[in-house]
């Protein structure tokens, strides 16, 4: 993409999440539409992508699940073919929202999980964790709480990875309390505990040399 059009692209999105916050929906709706239109006069994909999934959040806001279904699925497929792991991530992400606002949670599940993948594959850690945690509440309203845990020992992996010790840490104590609440044994639970302080520790002491 030229500089020119992602600069289009910004005005275009400022202009209508301007239009979101001060119109009813409906008037919204009608003003992403019209922007979805010219998008695709345009062959400009991204800018059609955003419109899509402006539209579904919109639908979804109407009470139009299947309307905002169909569109964010749009999205999702048209970033998959452009090749924009970064977006298709953040599509596939609005796709399970949708699925979890309708309640079909093996269903969000699903686009959850590539979601995380694609964000991993982008160099993308916060958006992965995020996921990762989505995962984890989806798995505990389907009653699987060994794998509600496993997402957080991922995430945990995934800080480890990328470096982001304090975040690992925070990681960590929430598994201590997984094994706490789940009655598992106290050893486990304290060894997250420790790992967790040490890292707290690490941090501080790198802060206190800078």
């Amino acid at each position: 993409a030229t500089a020119r059009q992602m600069k289009a692209r910004r005005q275009i999105r400022d202009v209508l999440d301007t239009v979101k916050d001060i119109h009813p929906e409906k008037m919204a709706f009608e003003t992403v539409r019209n922007e979805l239109r010219l998008a695709r006069e345009s062959s400009d994909r991204l800018r059609e992508v955003a419109a899509l999934q402006r539209l579904a959040t919109l639908e979804l806001g109407l009470g139009k699940p299947a309307d905002a279904l169909e569109h964010a699925e749009k999205a999702a497929t048209l970033t998959e073919l452009l090749g924009e792991r970064g977006a298709e991530a953040r599509a596939r992400r609005q796709v399970a929202d949708v699925h979890i606002a309708a309640r079909r949670f093996p269903e969000a599940l699903a686009a959850a999980t590539a979601a995380s993948t694609l964000f991993q594959q982008a160099g993308d850690v916060r958006g992965a964790a995020d996921v990762m945690q989505m995962m984890s509440s989806l798995h505990a309203t389907m009653g699987k709480d060994k794998e509600a845990s496993q997402m957080y020992m991922d995430q945990r992996m995934l800080y480890k990875a990328a470096g982001w010790k304090e975040e690992e840490a925070a990681a960590l104590l929430y598994i201590a309390r997984l094994h706490i609440d789940g009655g598992a044994d106290s050893k486990e639970a304290t060894k997250a505990a420790k790992e967790a302080i040490a890292l707290y520790q690490r941090v501080q002491d790198k802060a206190g040399e800078a």
